[in-house]
C-alpha cells in the first residue's frame, strides 16, 4: 500500500515542479533579473548625446530691427508743352525702363516753328556773307553813275523849288505846286545821300558795327532754334527711371496743358526701408559696417543695403531714433551667397514689412566663443561650465558667460575654436563618462 502511494505521488511532484519553472522563467525575464546579472558582468553602455561645434564670436555683432518699405523715387510725370496726345502707353501696373516712351503729343505746330526759325537763320547768314564780301570795281562804278544821276536830279529839284518859292511869294502859283517841288527836292536829296553812303561803304567795305549787329541777330535766332527743338523733344514723355505706373490721370487723344500731371510713376527696383534704433545702438551708428534686409515673401534671400540717413533726435512719441536704408532690389542674394538667377525678379511694394539686420562692430576687444545656451550648466553661477567631447568621453571645461544673445552664449575660458560640446543632457554627465554622438 505504501509502495503504491509513493509511486503515484512522484509524477504529480514532477508536474508541479515543471509548472513552477514554466511560470518563473517568463516572470524573471520580464523583470530583468537575467539582464541585471549580465549588466553586472559587462561594461557600462555609452550615453547618447547631441553636440555642437564651438566657433569664434564674429567681430560684428548682428542686431535685427523691424522695418517698413517706402518708395525711393516717385514722380508725377507731365509734358512741358501743350498738345494733343496721339500715342499713349499709360496703364496702371505697366513697367518701363529708363528712357522708354510713355506718351507722345502731336508735334506739327512745333515742327513748323522750327522750319520758320531755320529759314530766318539762313537769311541772316546770307546777309552776313554779303556784308563780309568786298564790293567789286564794277559795283562801285554802277553806284558812282547812280550817284551822278541823283546829284543832277537834286540840282534840278533845287532850281524848281527856288522858282516856285519866288512865284509863291508873288502869289503867282498855288501853294500845292510849291509843296510838290519841295517834296521832289527832299526825295532827290535823300537819294543822293543814300547813294553817297553806299559808295563810301563799297569803297571801304562793311563797318564792324554792322557785322556785330548781324552776328548778334544770328545768335538770337540760334537760341530760338534750340528752343524750337526742345519743344519738339518735349512732345515725347519718357520714363525718367525704371519703374511702374501706379496711377493715371488722363486718357489718349486729350488736350494737355503744360505741367499738368498725366501719371504717377514709382521706382520699385531701388527702395528705402525705415526702421527705429534704440539708444544703445544709435550711439554706435558709426560702427555699422554691414546691412542686410530680408522679406518674408522671399525666404532665404537677403538684400544688401546702405545707410541713406540716420536721425540724431528721438522720434515723436517714441524713445527711438529713425534709420532709413537704401536697398537695391536687383542685388538680392541667397543665404548661400549666390546672386539671383536671371529669370528671378524680386518685386517689393511700399508698405511691406522687412527685417533690417545690422552688423555692428563690438565694443569689447576680448575674444569670445559662441556655444548654444543649452550647452551651459549653471548659467549665471560661478560654476559655469560645458562638457567637451574628447574622443568617446566627456570632460568638463570652465567658462565665463559674457553675453547672452537669443539661444547663443558668448563665453571665455579654456575653450577653443572647433571644440565639440554637449548640448543635451548636460546635467547628467560626469567626468570621463563614455558617450555616443547622435547626429
Amino acid at each position: 500500500m505504501r509502495t503504491l502511494l509513493r509511486k503515484s505521488i512522484t509524477p504529480i511532484f514532477i508536474i508541479l515542479i515543471v509548472a513552477a519553472l514554466l511560470w518563473f522563467l517568463p516572470y524573471a525575464s520580464r523583470n530583468g533579473w537575467f539582464d541585471k546579472r549580465v549588466a553586472e558582468t559587462s561594461e557600462p553602455a555609452a550615453v547618447k548625446v547631441r553636440v555642437a561645434r564651438v566657433v569664434v564670436t564674429p567681430s560684428l555683432e548682428t542686431q535685427t530691427f523691424l522695418g517698413v518699405v517706402k518708395e525711393t523715387q516717385a514722380a508725377n510725370l507731365s509734358f512741358r508743352v501743350a498738345g494733343t496726345i496721339i500715342e499713349s502707353h499709360i496703364a496702371v501696373g505697366t513697367h518701363f525702363n529708363a528712357g522708354d516712351v510713355v506718351a507722345r503729343l502731336d508735334s506739327r505746330d512745333y515742327d513748323v516753328a522750327l522750319l520758320r526759325v531755320d529759314a530766318e537763320i539762313n537769311n541772316a547768314n546770307a546777309a552776313l556773307r554779303l556784308l563780309q564780301a568786298s564790293a567789286s570795281d564794277e559795283d562801285i562804278a554802277t553806284i558812282e553813275a547812280q550817284l551822278a544821276a541823283a546829284t543832277s536830279q537834286t540840282q534840278t529839284a533845287e532850281i524848281n523849288l527856288e522858282r516856285f518859292a519866288s512865284l509863291l511869294a508873288e502869289q503867282a502859283t498855288p501853294k500845292a505846286l510849291y509843296d510838290l517841288a519841295l517834296a521832289n527836292y527832299d526825295t532827290a536829296k535823300a537819294q543822293r545821300e543814300s547813294l553817297t553812303q553806299q559808295l563810301a561803304k563799297a569803297r571801304r567795305g562793311a563797318r564792324q558795327e554792322e557785322l556785330d549787329v548781324m552776328l548778334s541777330r544770328i545768335k538770337s535766332l540760334e537760341v530760338d532754334q534750340t528752343a524750337a527743338k526742345n519743344a519738339i523733344s518735349d512732345t515725347v514723355l519718357y520714363a525718367p527711371f525704371g519703374g511702374y505706373i501706379v496711377e493715371k490721370f488722363v486718357d489718349g487723344h486729350e488736350n494737355i496743358a503744360p505741367g499738368i500731371p498725366v501719371l504717377s510713376f514709382v521706382n520699385l527696383r531701388m527702395i528705402d526701408v525705415t526702421t527705429s534704433l534704440p539708444e544703445e545702438i544709435a550711439i554706435r551708428s558709426d560702427g555699422i559696417k554691414e546691412i542686410n534686409v530680408e522679406f518674408e515673401s522671399y525666404s532665404g534671400v537677403h538684400f544688401p543695403a546702405t545707410i541713406k540717413e540716420i536721425g540724431h533726435a528721438i522720434q515723436r512719441g517714441r524713445q527711438t531714433y529713425p534709420l532709413e536704408v537704401r536697398v537695391d532690389v536687383d542685388n538680392g542674394k541667397t543665404s548661400g551667397g549666390d546672386a539671383k538667377k536671371p529669370q528671378d525678379k524680386y518685386v517689393i511694394y511700399p508698405g511691406m514689412i522687412a527685417n533690417v539686420k545690422l552688423g555692428i562692430t563690438r565694443n569689447d576687444e576680448t575674444k569670445t566663443y559662441e556655444v548654444p545656451l543649452n550647452a551651459i550648466r549653471n548659467v549665471d553661477s560661478i560654476n559655469d561650465n560645458v562638457w567637451i567631447v574628447d574622443g568617446k568621453t566627456v570632460t568638463p571645461c570652465k567658462v565665463e558667460v559674457k553675453r547672452l544673445r537669443g539661444g547663443i552664449a558668448e563665453v571665455t575660458g579654456e575653450i577653443n575654436d572647433g571644440d565639440v560640446v554637449v548640448t543635451a543632457g548636460v546635467h547628467s554627465l560626469r567626468d570621463g563618462l563614455t558617450v555616443e554622438v547622435v547626429e
